[in-house]
């Protein structure tokens, strides 16, 4: 549980992480394809990661552990994996990946965050709803509080 509630009106529901914890467990249906591809994989890139939170970080050492499969690691601090990586690069994850594409002569598309504030006003109610919402529709916390001034009123 995240302690936030779903802004959506009338929702109202507990809002849930997509995180996975320190102690917590990977459901199945997210676990057991990724070890299916670990188990088939013969490279893995393990970008920005501190390879410490289990059992996603068994993932990758799957792979380090391979006969003939290579295991490249880039984090800007030290892993509990470095020893058993192939190729350990000590870097920007963003910087590696441009090197990367512009030698597989890939361009990397745009992307540019939306942002905005949704206002909504129920002069029925005399209520005004205000609220940060992504281009997707995703509600997100934008404004501390907000002063409402009406024709010289505070």
């Amino acid at each position: 549980r995240t302690g936030r509630s779903c802004t959506v009106k009338g929702c109202d529901g507990v809002l849930l992480d997509s995180i996975i914890n320190f102690g917590e467990n990977l459901h199945d249906y997210a676990w057991d394809p990724a070890e299916a591809n670990a188990t088939q994989s013969d490279c893995c890139l393990v970008l920005g990661s501190s390879l410490t939170v289990t059992p996603a970080a068994d993932l990758p050492e799957m792979v380090g552990e391979k006969d003939g499969a290579t295991f490249c690691i880039v984090n800007l601090q030290k892993t509990p994996m470095d020893e058993l990586c192939d190729v350990r690069i000590y870097a920007k994850c963003d910087d590696v990946m441009q090197a990367l594409m512009a030698k597989l002569n890939l361009s990397i598309p745009s992307w540019k965050l939306q942002r905005f504030i949704d206002v909504s006003v129920d002069v029925s109610q005399h209520t005004m709803s205000v609220f940060g919402v992504d281009s997707d529709g995703t509600a997100y916390d934008i404004l501390a509080g907000i002063k409402l001034s009406i024709a010289g009123h505070d």
